[in-house]
């Protein structure tokens, strides 16, 4: 658990190392979409529609015991045959994750950071067709604990999920 944090953290802090603005064909949708760069950060979408700004929420789902009630074995399972389905092979090692904002719903918030790194924590890019594979596998999950804030706090918390990529394959979803 504690190597998980630490983890969390430093991909957190490697937030420089994601990649820049491209387009690429999504090959379950056969449609271009752009993760956006802004302030050297990387993004699903830009639209926030809430009056307190993204990075003033500092309620992760570990403060409130919201992880995914899916083990995180079941869950690698479920993303590799989602990635298995698309019949598309990439190639690469090292960590994807995206950084997101679950609302009192339950639902993920549109605003998604994406962080990427090798196995070694450095600066790394993985392929496009890759990236928006995970984020789709990423929004068919719909169990998420639904967000229930203190008095003067957002009504959201902020949920990590990485995927551990070896030679293009998921061996591993974290947490």
């Amino acid at each position: 658990m504690k190597n998980s944090i630490i983890f969390l953290v430093s991909l957190l802090i490697i937030s420089s190392s994601l990649f820049s603005q491209s387009a690429g064909p999504d090959s379950l949708t056969l449609n271009t979409r752009k993760l956006i760069r802004i302030h050297n950060k990387v993004f699903t979408d830009t639209a926030w529609f809430f009056s307190s700004p993204p990075d003033s929420v500092f309620v992760y789902y570990y403060n409130i015991r919201a992880k995914y009630p899916e083990s995180s074995e079941t869950l690698r399972a479920q993303a590799s045959e989602y990635l298995t389905k698309v019949g598309l092979h990439f190639k690469g090692n090292g960590y994807i994750t995206f950084r997101f904002f679950i609302d009192s719903t339950g639902k993920i918030l549109r605003r998604v950071e994406v962080l990427q790194t090798d196995e070694f924590y450095k600066e790394y890019s993985f392929e496009d067709g890759l990236i928006w594979i995970l984020f789709d596998f990423l929004n068919t999950l719909h169990e998420w604990k639904p967000a229930k804030a203190p008095k003067g706090y957002p009504p959201f918390y902020i949920n990590l999920l990485t995927f551990k990529i070896h030679e293009g394959n998921i061996v591993n979803i974290i947490p």
